[in-house]
């Protein structure tokens, strides 16, 4: 697999995970406030990962882009 694809898998589960986390909250807002407060939590810190790789990826690219090839 190569490093696209598994960045690709990473921001798939990121998106379930969320999108789970923001079902539990909906669904049990009424019924148990603590579970529907962790789902909340939950889909903000799903948020906050996907905020970081990103920025992650974009601090590796620019600083490829600064490196020259080297020449065999």
């Amino acid at each position: 697999m190569n490093t696209l694809a598994k960045i690709h898998e990473i921001t798939m589960r990121l998106d379930h995970i969320e999108n789970s986390s923001e079902w539990l909250a909906r669904a049990l807002v009424h019924v148990d406030g603590p579970a529907s407060q962790t789902g909340s939590l939950i889909t903000t810190l799903a948020e906050d990962v996907r905020e970081r790789l990103l920025s992650l990826i974009a601090e590796l690219e620019e600083q490829l882009s600064g490196v020259k090839p080297e020449l065999h």
